[in-house]
């Protein structure tokens, strides 16, 4: 059993040349007051930054960090922070306080080890923040500011995302600002491969992703091979351009919503120059429009037969069937994992 109070310090606190001053309780059993852990550093007294020479104290002062709960109760590690000034009364020197980063980063109110309990939680595990601080017994902004000085770095290295060789791009719409609710797009960059998120860069256009792969070492952008992207051409001018290399994948998602556009268009024209009007409840193309939409290994043996019954009573030229056979075949086209493969998708059953 270990009595000697700086090793007790060492081991609860995970501290190394501490001095545990005392433990400060302002509750009861079952109060959620912090707990008050005062310590101090240890260590041989500093040379002066500038002249090299001896320092003296000017006694301390008392900074108190939020750190992680213990047995249940929020805890408040106070640092009675000494403050040293040189000796030598013609030094230019300023007083300075002690300095170690084992125990809080400078201008951070968390200790170090909550501010990386905080960084992971919310980093890797996707708790929010406003869940981290009602834990901590803190606000939002104290563990936000944490999150983002640690995990600004990790973010920003690029070891982290290892060798990528299929790189994606694709907007979304982030969030409306101002009275108006303007629409604030920004840019996904993926690793599609391990379907993994590299990064996220303002804006829909080309500009900022292409200022981003600029950034990355030479290394790391001849190792990508591939390019999915939309039919956006802003995308596919920064893949030319930042990637020359790159064999450019059209996303699949994109492309078959567009297959089924198309094919709501042919069917809407065909209903239009047949009947005269558009599509009413007992039109035969209206009543399958949703089945046209749909996978066809997701028909079932009803589903298909309707589909087929329907398209012989209202497509008389085939029009939409036509159109119906080129979605399948392009969605058939994603399904082959052979980039060798040369085998002809197979004909559907609607002729």
């Amino acid at each position: 059993m270990e009595q000697n109070p700086i090793r007790i310090a060492e081991i609860l606190l995970g501290l190394k040349d501490v001095n545990l001053i005392g433990v400060e309780d302002l509750g009861n059993e079952d109060s959620k007051t912090p707990l008050r852990v005062h310590i101090e550093c240890l260590g041989e007294r500093p040379k002066c930054p500038v002249c090299n020479g001896m320092s003296y104290s000017k006694g301390s002062s008392l900074v108190e960090l939020i750190d992680l709960q213990s047995f249940g109760r929020p805890v408040r590690l106070i640092w009675h922070k000494r403050r040293w000034v040189c000796k030598d009364e013609t030094c230019i020197a300023p007083s300075w306080s002690d300095v170690d980063t084992r125990i809080a980063a400078p201008r951070l109110k968390l200790t170090d080890r909550a501010a990386r309990f905080a960084t992971r939680v919310v980093g890797r595990d996707g708790r929010s923040v406003s869940s981290v601080a009602r834990e901590l017994d803190c606000d939002w902004h104290t563990i936000n500011d944490a999150v983002i000085a640690y995990g600004t770095p990790l973010v920003e290295d690029p070891n982290r995302f290892g060798k990528v060789r299929a790189l994606g791009l694709d907007e979304t719409l982030f969030y409306r600002e101002g009275r108006y609710r303007t629409q604030k797009w920004s840019t996904s960059i993926v690793d599609v491969m391990s379907a993994t998120l590299l990064d996220v860069v303002p804006g829909k256009g080309g500009a900022e992703p292409k200022k981003w792969i600029a950034s990355q070492p030479r290394e790391w952008r001849d190792m990508v091979k591939w390019g999915t992207l939309d039919l956006a051409g802003s995308y596919r001018a920064v893949f030319k351009e930042a990637l020359p290399n790159a064999v450019l994948v059209a996303d699949p998602f994109h492309l078959v919503k567009l297959a089924n556009t198309r094919l709501d268009e042919t069917r809407r024209r065909v209903q239009q120059n047949i009947l005269g009007h558009r599509g009413r409840g007992g039109d035969p193309l209206y009543r399958i429009r949703r089945l046209l939409n749909m996978a066809k290994e997701k028909l079932t043996e009803g589903a298909n037969d309707k589909l087929t019954r329907f398209l012989e009573a209202g497509d008389p030229d085939n029009e939409v069937a036509t159109s119906w056979r080129a979605k399948e075949s392009l969605r058939e086209l994603y399904a082959y994992r052979d980039p060798g493969t040369r085998q002809r998708p197979p004909r559907c059953s609607h002729q």
